[in-house]
């Protein structure tokens, strides 16, 4: 029969293992928010602008914000992808940093 330390940490690991598949996918969205003439702003009115979806495997889906130029073709805004980039980079570096903590925590479960 299983001891309640045993089962405490049988939890705690499957916990972890569960926290592991959650970070499988990355989801990482910047949004815009327009400032009134009074300077007020409601961030429930955010829209996004950009969004990046970077799964476990390297599979990777970018949607990115474009404009119109002068000539109605379509290019990228470099300032908002820019912005962009660097929330996906921050994503990423915390991600593999819980991953790695994750990973330590399971692995003094089944020493």
């Amino acid at each position: 029969m299983a001891t309640e330390l045993e089962n405490s940490i049988r939890s705690a690991a499957e916990k972890v293992v569960g926290y592991i598949g959650d970070v499988a996918t990355m989801t990482v969205e910047t949004k815009y928010v327009k400032i009134s003439e009074d300077g007020d702003v409601d961030f429930a009115q955010a829209k996004p602008i950009a969004r990046t979806i970077v799964k476990i495997d390297g599979d990777c889906d970018a949607i990115l914000p474009l404009r119109a130029s002068e000539k109605g073709a379509l290019v990228v805004d470099a300032d908002l992808l820019d912005l962009h980039n660097r929330n996906v980079t921050n994503a990423t570096d915390y991600r593999a940093r819980l991953i790695d903590s994750l990973i330590g925590i399971l692995k003094t479960f089944t020493k």
